[in-house]
């Protein structure tokens, strides 16, 4: 028997100096990022932009990957690629598949105690670097 892989997206959605998560209403029932699987023959970045707005109905601007796992979720191997992202509007209308949302502050992400199985304490460093791809993207664009 063939098992294949199943790929997946994640986006930690950065607005205002906070993170985006949102409450499932399915097992297991605690507070994620955004994310989904991608669809066959879907490219990486539309299919973050499509679960994020599924989601959400928020539009994003992926800006770099930081972390891929593997493992297994309901028992599918899967393989996640995550991303930071940022966005303009803080306004989430969520889809069914979540109960509620909150924005947390990045200088919280570290400290509180958040009911996930995300490891919310590395975002900030992952944010830091994506600042730090934008800071230097902005300096060599003023150049031109």
């Amino acid at each position: 028997m063939i098992i294949s892989t199943q790929i997946a997206v994640v986006a930690i959605i950065v607005h205002n100096n906070s993170c985006l998560l949102l409450h499932r209403n399915n097992p297991p029932k605690n507070w994620c990022p955004p994310c989904g699987r991608v669809h066959i023959q879907e490219e990486i970045i539309s299919a973050l932009k499509r679960e994020v707005y599924e989601e959400t109905a928020l539009t994003i601007n992926p800006i770099l990957p930081v972390e891929v796992w593997q493992g297994t979720h309901d028992s599918q191997p899967i393989l996640s690629i995550t991303y930071v992202c940022s966005t303009n509007k803080m306004g989430v209308q969520l889809s069914s598949e979540h109960s509620e949302y909150q924005w947390i502050p990045i200088s919280e992400l570290s400290t509180k105690k958040i009911n996930t199985d995300f490891n919310t304490k590395s975002w900030p460093s992952f944010i830091e670097l994506a600042n730090f791809k934008l800071d230097k993207n902005n300096k060599c664009d003023s150049k031109n």
